[in-house]
């Protein structure tokens, strides 16, 4: 079971409510009010939180650790009761509070890794007494029994008692009878305090083999203990190793199995989709010698019984047919030569740096195309006023593929060329913004560089929160049949709304906004469209170019959008789809690398 943090919280207005990370999704989870946080508190109630308060950084790997760190929050942040100045160590069962009084949380891991365990707690005092160890000493001072109150005292007859009997007598006996009884006096003496003596003795004896005997259990106790806690901690011992020893191959099992299937479609958006970026976009050619916008002059012509404005075209003297460009719109009738639309990126650097396709980011330089939508064209003959005839513009291959870099420009009221020679163009952004998933802001983008290659372009937005990035591959082609999932934002995709009410100036404003969030397609690379190359003198290559065909169904507005493997490394930029709905294309990301390469190598 993958390992997740449990971040339980205590107080404030998240107070019971638990929220969950993989471990493997994150290599720091930020806290604070701000609505990009991991852990987000509410703005209004929770005031003691700042907006970025304090971040958990993650080292993950076979040992994970955690640690803490303040970001300079107005109230601090306090582990386990102590209020941390620098970078602090985090274990499971840690209690984290954000400023004295703030919201409080516990920080867990569930399965709990075994390098992690809870901080030991101190034993409060007053525990349980300790064993007095009684001397032999101390035991023979104990109360035991002499041989006088062991058994009755034995009446012994007295001096003074004898004394009075031999004087009363004194008359009657005779000095025989006075040593017998001194003699009986003295065996009694000595039969006295030869038990008394032996009494004694006997009881030293008694205390010596007690104190002994207490002395050999205590021991006894002693040794059993200690067997018994050896005994236990090699038990401890044996089913801890025993249970790494199985954790450690279950591990291994799910690596092999992730290894082998890769990173799932939920796997690669739940990682990357924050990474992946709508871009909106319009731009406009201009004349570089007059500084004016170009416009494709129309005229109005009955087609089918309808009076409808088409494109008007002119043919020189060489018989080339080419755009009636225009810097004159007096009449606002003409077409602008430009484009307007919706693409896809990703985040390659926390810094701002995005990639994207070069027709997102500079429409001008890739082929104009508008043609292909176009049925009905009329042509002018050079310096002629009427009409040559009608034709289908989508049908002129060299039209469909002009790329808008040069060309002739014409007054607007006749087929004269304004100068002779081509003029050469100028395209510009009026419009390049980056939309982040799940915000209703719009960040203005400024174009960097593009391919001249392949249809890959390298944007800018300047921002101060550190951005979340994708994974890319070190360039080498991926095989066909390889498993690829695709994110971006293609046009057939439902949106997500957000209905904002604001008052500005005194007045009541109320807008909608798009809420973009990214759509997962995924497939297989089906084909590998080869890069021209030459033997001898014949070049063969693929119509498109370089690219990955694929089996991914997506449309207009996913673009730009990564291309991922099944390792979750990106491969390609979305490029183009065509007709059929199952076949698109993808440039390889090695055009993408080629970008910031601006100097050439010195080997």
């Amino acid at each position: 079971m993958p390992t997740r943090i449990i971040i339980q919280h205590v107080s404030a207005s998240k107070a019971n409510q638990i929220e969950q990370f993989p471990l493997e999704g994150y290599s720091e989870l930020t806290i604070g009010r701000d609505p990009s946080c991991n852990i987000n508190f509410d703005a209004q109630r929770d005031e003691y939180v700042s907006r970025r308060h304090a971040t958990i950084r993650i080292q993950a790997g076979d040992q994970p650790t955690f640690r803490i760190a303040d970001l300079g929050s107005r109230n601090g942040t306090i582990v386990n009761g102590e209020k941390i100045e620098a970078e602090t160590e985090l274990v499971p069962g840690d209690t984290i509070e954000l400023g004295v009084g703030g919201p409080k949380f516990t920080f867990d891991l569930q399965p709990r890794p075994a390098n992690l365990m809870a901080r030991t707690r101190v034993m409060p005092k007053g525990g349980v007494g300790e064993t007095k160890i009684i001397s032999t000493a101390d035991a023979a001072r104990s109360p035991v029994l002499s041989p006088s109150q062991a058994e009755p005292a034995r009446t012994g007859v007295g001096r003074n008692t004898v004394i009075g009997m031999l004087e009363q007598q004194r008359t009657q006996t005779n000095r025989t009878w006075m040593y017998i009884l001194a003699g009986v006096l003295l065996v009694v003496a000595v039969a006295g305090g030869g038990i008394y003596y032996q009494g004694r003795i006997k009881a030293e004896q008694a205390a010596a083999e007690l104190a002994k005997h207490e002395a050999e259990l205590a021991a006894q106790k002693e040794a059993a203990a200690k067997a018994a806690e050896a005994s236990a901690a090699a038990l401890k011992q044996s089913q801890e190793e025993a249970a790494a020893a199985l954790k450690k191959a279950q591990e291994a099992q799910e690596a092999s199995l992730k290894k082998a299937v890769g990173m799932t479609p939920q796997d690669i958006v739940r990682k990357y989709g924050n990474a992946t970026v709508l871009i909106e976009m319009q731009w406009r050619l201009y004349d570089q010698t007059s500084g004016k916008p170009l416009y494709h002059k129309t005229i109005t012509t009955t087609v089918g019984g309808k009076k409808v404005r088409v494109p008007a075209y002119v043919q020189l003297a060489n018989g080339v047919l080419v755009r009636w460009l225009t810097t004159e719109d007096e009449e606002q009738t003409n077409w602008l030569i430009g484009m307007a639309g919706l693409g896809s990126g990703f985040v390659i650097s926390s810094g701002g740096y995005i990639l994207t396709n070069k027709h997102v980011a500079a429409g001008w330089k890739v082929s104009y195309g508008q043609e292909e939508g176009y049925e009905v064209g009329i042509i002018f003959d050079i310096g002629k006023r009427q009409a040559n005839g009608m034709f289908n513009p989508s049908q002129r291959r060299d039209l469909v593929q002009w790329v808008p870099e040069e060309g002739l420009v014409f007054y607007s009221n006749a087929p004269i060329p304004v100068d002779p020679r081509p003029h050469k163009f100028e395209g510009r952004n009026d419009r390049l913004d980056v939309r982040f998933p799940g915000s209703t802001l719009s960040i203005a983008a400024r174009l960097l560089r593009s391919s001249v290659e392949a249809d890959a372009a390298e944007i800018k937005v300047d921002t101060e929160q550190q951005l979340t990035t994708v994974d890319l591959s070190n360039g080498s082609l991926a095989p066909v049949g390889e498993q690829v999932t695709v994110l971006g934002y293609p046009a057939f995709s439902s949106q997500t709304v957000a209905v904002i009410s604001s008052i500005e100036a005194g007045q009541a404003h109320q807008r909608i906004e798009v809420v973009p969030e990214p759509t997962v397609t995924a497939g297989n690379i089906s084909r590998m469209s080869e890069a021209a190359q030459r033997t001898g003198s014949t070049i063969t290559g693929g119509v498109m170019g370089e690219t990955y065909q694929l089996t991914v169904p997506s449309g207009a507005g996913n673009s730009g959008g990564p291309v991922f493997d099944h390792d979750g490394k990106v491969i390609g930029l979305f490029t183009y789809g065509t007709r059929r709905e199952t076949t698109t294309y993808a440039v390889p990301i090695k055009y993408g690398l080629d970008l910031f390469k601006v100097q050439r190598s010195q080997e």
